[in-house]
C-alpha cells in the first residue's frame, strides 16, 4: 500500500460510525462531474453490474488515473472511491497490493449481498452538504479573509460560502497595514466580523502610532474586535532562520510580545469587546499573562487551542471559549483533536484560520489554486467540512454541533 493510499484509508477512518462513514464517500462522489457524453460509451461500460456504470482509465508517466460514473449514488461512491485509492498508483504496484479498501472501511456492512441493492439508504452526511439545511448557519470564528491568496478569488469564494451557508466569520487583522483591507471585506459583507490587531509575529514590526490606529478603528466602527493578538515562542525558539513566512519580520522578544499583548487586551477590555488570541508554545506563559491583565468580561477566544486538556479549565474560568480547526481532523494530530472532549459546550467554536491550516484532501469541500511553491491555500467554505468532521467526532449531529457553535459565536463576538 502506498503513503497515499494510506493516508486516504486514515482521513476516513476519523469518521468512527461506518454508516456515516459510507454516506461521506457517496456524498463525496456528489461533487464530482459526471462523465460526458461521449464517455459514457457501451466499450467504457463495466459489465455485470445492475447498475450501469463507466470507468475510463489512463496511463500518465508511468501511473494509473481512473475517472468513473454510474446511475446510482451509493454505487458511483464506492466507484469512485476505489477511484481514487488507486488514482497515482502504477500497475505494478496495483497489482501487487492485495489490500480490499472497501472492506478496510468496513463500507459494505449495511449493504446485501447483492450491492446494487443497499438495506439501508445511505443518508446524506449532515455536514458535508450544509447548503440543503437551509436552517443550518454556520460561524467562522477565526480567519484572514484578507489574505493577498483569497482576495484575487473573492467573488468565488462569496458564492461558496454562501452556499455552505455561512451566517458570521471573524476576519482578523495582523498588522495596520492590512486593517483597511478587513475593513473593506466588513463593508461589502454583513456576515463579516471586523477584528484589528497586532500579531505577535507582526509586533517587532509595528508603526509607532499602531495604538492611536487602533482606537480610531475601534471608535470609528461599531462592529470591529481585538485580535489577532498573543504570545508566540515558536518564531524565537523552533522557527528556522530562513523561513518564508517570517522573511522581512523582527523577531520580538516574548517580554516584547507580552507588553504589546497586553496593551491590546486591555483595550478590549476597556470596550468589553472579544478578542481573538493566538498562542504557539507558549501556553504556560499566556495563562500566567492573562491572570495578571485585565479581560474582557465577554471573554476571549482561544484559537486552534492546542494547548493541554489540564489547562482547559483554568483558561475557560478566565473567560476563554475554544476554536476547532478543521486541520486537527488529520490523523497526525490525535492528541489536538482529543482535546475537544474536555472543552465545555458553551466555549466551543469552530474556525478555518484560511487561507492556512488546509484539511486533509479527504475532507476537503472547496479548493483554491495552490501558492507558487505549491503551498495548499485554504478555502474559507471549508469550515463545512470542519463542522462535519468535528459532530462526527464528537458524536453530534451536525445540526446540534451548528445550534450549540451558533448560541456561542453570537454570545462572545456579536
Amino acid at each position: 500500500m502506498t503513503a497515499a493510499q494510506q493516508q486516504l484509508l486514515e482521513d476516513f477512518l476519523l469518521i468512527e460510525n461506518a454508516q456515516e462513514r459510507l454516506s461521506a464517500v457517496v456524498d463525496r462522489a456528489r461533487r464530482l462531474p459526471p462523465l460526458p457524453a461521449d464517455e459514457r460509451t457501451d466499450v467504457r461500460r463495466v459489465p455485470g453490474c445492475v447498475s450501469q456504470v463507466w470507468l475510463v482509465g489512463e496511463l500518465r508517466d508511468g501511473r494509473c488515473q481512473f475517472r468513473c460514473d454510474a446511475d446510482g449514488p451509493l454505487v458511483k461512491g464506492l466507484v469512485a472511491f476505489l477511484c481514487a485509492f488507486y488514482n497515482g498508483a502504477t500497475p505494478a504496484e496495483i497489482l501487487a497490493d492485495d489490500t480490499d479498501p472497501l472492506a478496510a472501511l468496513d463500507l459494505l456492512k449495511n449493504l446485501s449481498p447483492t450491492p446494487e441493492r443497499p438495506r439501508l439508504r445511505p443518508r446524506r452526511h449532515p455536514g458535508l452538504r450544509p447548503a440543503a439545511r437551509r436552517d443550518m448557519k454556520l460561524y467562522d470564528a477565526h480567519n484572514h479573509l484578507q489574505d493577498e491568496w483569497l482576495l484575487p478569488h473573492m467573488d468565488r469564494i462569496a458564492t461558496d460560502l454562501g452556499q455552505a451557508g455561512i451566517a458570521g466569520a471573524v476576519v482578523n487583522g495582523t498588522t495596520p497595514d492590512d486593517w483597511a483591507a478587513v475593513s473593506a471585506l466588513a463593508s461589502r459583507f454583513p456576515w463579516v466580523v471586523p477584528s484589528y490587531g497586532v500579531h505577535p509575529w507582526d509586533c517587532g514590526n509595528r508603526p509607532a502610532d499602531w495604538q492611536g490606529r487602533l482606537e480610531s478603528r475601534l471608535a470609528t466602527e461599531p462592529r470591529a474586535r481585538v485580535g489577532e493578538i498573543g504570545l508566540d515562542r515558536w518564531i524565537l525558539d523552533s522557527a528556522k532562520p530562513d523561513d518564508p513566512r517570517l522573511a522581512g519580520l523582527r523577531r520580538a522578544t516574548l517580554a516584547e510580545q507580552k507588553e504589546v499583548f497586553v496593551w491590546q487586551l486591555e483595550l478590549a477590555a476597556t470596550h468589553n469587546l472579544a478578542a481573538s488570541v493566538h498562542c504557539i508554545d507558549a501556553w504556560g506563559a499566556l495563562l500566567d499573562t492573562l491572570r495578571q491583565a485585565r479581560r474582557p468580561e465577554r471573554g476571549f477566544l482561544l484559537h486552534a487551542y492546542a494547548g493541554s486538556a489540564e489547562m482547559i479549565p483554568a483558561f475557560a474560568e478566565l473567560g476563554a471559549y475554544f476554536s476547532f480547526n478543521g486541520a486537527f481532523l488529520d490523523s497526525k494530530r490525535e492528541a489536538q483533536r482529543n482535546t475537544f472532549k474536555s472543552i465545555p459546550a458553551d466555549r466551543l467554536l469552530v474556525e478555518t484560520d484560511a487561507p492556512a491550516m488546509p484539511l486533509r484532501s479527504a475532507w476537503r469541500l472547496y479548493n483554491l489554486p495552490a501558492q507558487p511553491d505549491t503551498t495548499t491555500v485554504n478555502h474559507p467554505a471549508n469550515i463545512a467540512a470542519a463542522y462535519a468532521g468535528l459532530a462526527a467526532f464528537l458524536g453530534l449531529r451536525v445540526d446540534q454541533l451548528a445550534a450549540r457553535v451558533e448560541e456561542n459565536f453570537q454570545r462572545l463576538f456579536l
